[in-house]
């Protein structure tokens, strides 16, 4: 991805398109982007290929582990491509996982489960990693973010529950998978102090 990242933030320089003083940030976005692109991409395959009969239950796993990891951080590899093969595997993991859980979990333990696990992370996230470097500012807004999406997620998983959904299941695999990768941060001492 370097690679096709270097050749196109060129082709900019040398078409007057970006200033070349501007190129390293340049490389960087681009790099970013298509990262994001590639791993959604591959993300939606595997779920096309793999998870077909359960698309809605495998699109709900991705999105609220998602939504919570851009808020909460966790253990995070220090090779993007290395990251997003980990992701993609860590993804289809959770889904068979959860998948298992449909059968094998009582649902009223995995909701006592979830909801502990919303507490933890409610208590030990965001997780300040050197590469994010937040201010006392900054961790503050945070932390404000990540109680309101934890007071959401437990009010969406006690619906799901009450309501008998089986996305209750990848919903709840999500939340442990987010509340283990902070951990796993944790105990890696990955997290700055904050100033």
């Amino acid at each position: 991805m370097i690679y096709f990242t270097d050749k196109i933030s060129l082709w900019f320089v040398q078409n007057n398109l970006i200033a070349s003083h501007n190129l390293d940030v340049f490389k960087y976005c681009l790099y970013r982007v298509l990262s994001k692109i590639c791993f959604y991409t591959s993300v939606f395959i595997v779920s096309i290929v793999l998870f077909r009969d359960n698309l809605l239950q495998s699109v709900t796993f991705i999105t609220t582990l998602m939504l919570l990891r851009t808020r909460t951080g966790g253990y995070h590899l220090n090779n993007a491509d290395l990251c997003m093969v980990c992701s993609i595997l860590l993804y289809i993991a959770g889904v068979y996982t959860s998948e298992y859980m449909v059968s094998n979990f009582s649902n009223s333990l995995l909701l006592i489960l979830s909801l502990s696990s919303l507490m933890a992370i409610a208590k030990l996230a965001p997780i300040n990693h050197p590469n994010l470097r937040l201010s006392k500012k900054e961790y503050s807004a945070m932390k404000v973010i990540v109680y309101r999406i934890c007071i959401c997620l437990s009010l969406v998983i006690v619906l799901l529950f009450i309501l008998k959904l089986d996305i209750f299941y990848y919903t709840c695999c999500a939340i442990i998978v987010d509340i283990i990768l902070i951990i796993v941060a944790k105990i890696a001492k990955q997290e700055l102090k904050i100033k």
